[in-house]
């Protein structure tokens, strides 16, 4: 039988507890998290999903078994010793969430952990699977352009680096600069407790002239309009509406597009994964070329504009 490893069984890890019922067959999952709570919540997903009939679940507050597929779903300053003991028991692969890491010297290590383990991981960064990717794929074709995302309340530390990710895939380029200058001094508090968020304008740029901006205005959860501009044409991404909207030489077409729950793309990783084939994810690698930027504009932001405070990480997730 398939055994599943879920760590972590918040909000997210539920919904990849959710999606794995969609690969048909039974399965045995091990869920883990210190959360008594979480762990009862974990359970209820599981009853009230639909698994096939001798699909075992198995909750556990530590208990870390081999697996064929572990899923690393707990918050960002935990996940490096996760993935450490996730290695160590012999996962065949591994899916990690995202943001990877609070602190720079993690990722060094995690390559490490990875590199001695021969073990493929990849991670969430899961834009690449929005039917607009191969649309904006054709219009950027290797050449350089402008990527703009706005919108009010969209959480820009925890998400810019969907975007970051998405910008890095389209321009073919991994060694990105990252420049925080434009972001709102100071931060507020994140949704989970002892981390933060932050607002205002990231930027970002590529070698050969290609750039980014993140803005993210105060107020409730908006849309978040994505525009990526050529000298040929241009293109708009509404995730709210779930549009594409062409613009070329004046004329513009709509067409509707496929933005796939996350319940339905963990299924189709794990099933990729379970085939030894690669899924429409970033690898660890180019993943982490992304974040670590991110990681270190963030950290200057931080101790410029809060010099009454010390930053030893970056507490985002």
């Amino acid at each position: 039988m398939i055994k599943i490893a879920i760590v972590g069984a918040g909000a997210l890890g539920q919904r990849h507890l959710s999606a794995l019922a969609r690969l048909g067959q039974p399965v045995q999952v091990l869920v883990i998290d210190p959360s008594r709570s979480s762990l009862h919540a974990a359970e209820d997903v599981f009853n009230r999903v639909g698994f096939p009939q001798e699909s075992e679940l198995i909750i556990s507050s530590k208990r870390l078994e081999a697996c064929d597929v572990a899923i690393i779903a707990t918050n960002a300053r935990e996940r490096l010793a996760v993935l450490e003991g996730v290695l160590a028991s012999g996962a065949g692969a591994v899916l990690l969430e995202k943001v990877l890491f609070t602190r720079l010297g993690d990722y060094d290590r995690a390559a490490s952990l990875i590199q001695e383990a021969r073990t493929p991981v990849f991670v969430n960064c899961a834009r690449r699977t929005f039917g607009s990717f191969s649309h904006l794929k054709m219009l950027v074709a290797g050449r350089p352009f402008s990527y703009r995302v706005e919108g009010n309340g969209w959480g820009l530390a925890c998400n810019a680096v969907h975007h970051l990710d998405e910008f890095a895939a389209l321009a073919g380029k991994s060694d990105i600069k990252v420049d925080a200058s434009g972001l709102t001094p100071g931060y507020f508090p994140a949704k989970r407790p002892s981390y933060l968020e932050l607002g205002g304008c990231l930027r970002a740029s590529t070698p050969d002239g290609s750039s980014l901006e993140a803005i993210c205005r105060p107020g409730p959860p908006s849309d978040r309009l994505v525009t990526v501009e050529t000298l040929e044409g241009s293109a708009i991404v509404s995730e709210k509406a779930s549009t594409l909207t062409l613009s070329f030489g004046g004329k513009y077409k709509v067409f509707p597009i496929d933005i796939p729950l996350q319940s339905r793309i963990t299924a189709e990783h794990v099933c990729a994964l379970l085939a030894k084939r690669e899924p429409a994810l970033p690898d660890y690698t180019a993943a982490s070329a992304v974040h670590r930027p991110m990681i270190c504009a963030f950290l200057e932001h931080l101790r410029l504009t809060c010099p009454n405070e010390t930053f030893d990480e970056c507490p985002i997730t």
